[in-house]
């Protein structure tokens, strides 16, 4: 990675653009400020590995280009939050890359960039920002913890079932018996966007498509938002994108790589490796405007490949999601997100799904007060498939301003 970024700015030669005597720097911010009304589950539903939350009560974003030359540039965020827990390293907070121009023209572009990238997957991300998302939450499919560790293997299909629905931070994991690490993380979510990977990638655009292939350190559901790999495998993504007419663009994307952690290997059998064992995952978006109308969603299916399970585990994914502004500038935004496991067998004879099903609807206004100023009042209800579990709601007043 070191080589490869060495080599981009001996490309550049560092040289400043046209009319500049150095380099072009920009810093600006995004602050959010939460107020909410919630039940103690509503809000730990929406808890992040970091001990973060989008629904917490204030949180600051600071962004920082570099232009050093007219191909080259650097791209840095760091996200500041009293809720989170001081012992996570500044590099989870941190996100930069460089980008280096091959050429740019109207009809066709290609980039390449190094060093923490944004998620390699879908359509949402670019949409995560408060300014940007037209709720506060994410997509399930997006950071919702499932009971699956990378650095702990289930016994078998009775252990993995005994902990369904501990896959959240707080959710009183006792361990799996199957072997690996004591140290008691989150779960794995289909795709964790809120952490960065280190890696490098192709993107651009041709005519009517969009493309990036991108090779990480991580995986899409434990990306390695930390210098330092947890196995010697690599992860392949790929994502084709359609513009076929105007407001209208559809989208498909690939992941492939090894997720489990170093932890785990002594449990392993003779003679297998952590790299046999593959995450694989298939999506697809599609988003139309018209007007003042938007829609959009995403489907997605993950494979988990897991030693001590005879098949492999696999989860749906999915989002949609619709956006109206009025002619006073009022938005009212809607989104239903939902995930649903696989069967297998249990110790009756009889099957059942390896993890709990989760539903989530949320919808708000939001309403722009004042130039780089908006404010959203946002409801949030979440409902697991678990006997007994009562729905979790959360209502938040949200303002948040880019300066």
């Amino acid at each position: 990675m070191k080589a490869l970024l060495w080599g981009m700015l001996l490309l550049a030669g560092l040289q400043p653009a046209a009319g500049q005597s150095g380099p072009v720097r920009q810093v600006n911010a995004l602050s959010t400020l939460n107020l909410n009304l919630a039940d103690r589950k509503g809000l730990e539903g929406n808890k992040l590995r970091r001990g973060d939350s989008p629904f917490d009560n204030l949180q600051l974003t600071l962004f920082g280009d570099v232009v050093f030359a007219p191909r080259l540039a650097l791209f840095t965020q760091l996200l500041i939050d009293p809720s989170s827990r001081a012992s996570q390293s500044l590099s989870t907070y941190l996100n930069s890359y460089l980008r280096y121009t091959v050429f740019s023209r109207p009809l066709a572009d290609l980039h390449l960039q190094a060093g923490k990238l944004p998620t390699p997957f879908g359509a949402f991300g670019p949409r995560a920002y408060q300014d940007k998302n037209p709720l506060v939450g994410l997509p399930l499919m997006y950071h919702y913890f499932t009971s699956l560790r990378a650095n702990q293997l289930p016994a078998g299909n009775a252990d993995l079932l005994a902990h369904r629905g501990q896959g959240q931070v707080s959710s009183g994991f006792t361990g799996f018996k199957g072997g690996g690490s004591s140290q008691l993380f989150a779960g794995l979510p289909m795709i964790y966007e809120p952490c960065w990977d280190f890696g490098a990638e192709a993107i651009g655009s041709l005519w009517r498509f969009e493309y990036l292939v991108a090779l990480t350190q991580g995986t899409l559901s434990d990306p390695r938002s930390s210098p330092g790999d947890n196995n010697d495998g690599r992860q392949l993504a790929a994502r084709l994108g359609l513009v076929p007419s105007t407001g209208l663009v559809l989208g498909a994307s690939y992941a492939r790589g090894p997720y489990l952690d170093r932890a785990v290997a002594p449990a392993l059998k003779a003679g297998k490796e952590l790299e046999e064992y593959y995450q694989k995952v298939i999506g697809a978006d599609a988003e139309y405007s018209i007007h003042r109308f938007k829609v959009m969603g995403e489907a997605a299916i993950i494979w988990w490949e897991v030693p001590t399970i005879a098949e492999d585990l696999k989860t749906s994914g999915f989002y949609l999601e619709g956006n109206y502004t009025l002619r006073s500038r009022l938005r009212a935004a809607l989104r239903y997100s939902g995930l649903r496991f696989s069967q297998i067998d249990d110790e009756t004879g009889g099957q059942a799904t390896w993890d709990y099903d989760v539903d989530r609807w949320e919808a708000g206004l939001s309403y722009p007060l004042y130039e780089g100023v908006l404010g959203k009042l946002v409801w949030q209800h979440t409902r697991l498939d678990q006997p007994g579990a009562a729905g979790r709601e959360v209502l938040t007043l949200q303002i948040n301003s880019s300066f």
